[in-house]
């Protein structure tokens, strides 16, 4: 449905990597964790997510995301 949307997706090429779900909602909260950000995630599973809501905390997650984004040895566009 995200790309349907329109909205880019990227995986990445390796297998076997330790995942963390973020999401940068602002210059001011980003939430990291092991939650799939899903009804069922949210429902039936024992995860963790941190609310972080911090100026400083919150551009250093941007641009580490960013920085991952554009590796496109490491990340491909998912098609």
């Amino acid at each position: 449905m995200l790309r349907e949307a329109g909205i880019p997706i990227k995986i990445n090429r390796h297998d076997g990597l330790m995942h963390l779900k973020q999401a940068v909602i602002d210059d001011e909260v980003n939430t990291n964790g092991s939650m799939n950000q899903t009804t069922s995630g949210n429902r039936y599973n024992d995860e963790r997510l941190d609310i972080i809501r911090d100026h400083a905390m919150t551009v250093k997650a941007r641009e580490k995301f960013l920085l991952l984004w554009k590796d496109q040895e490491r990340f491909q566009e998912w098609k």
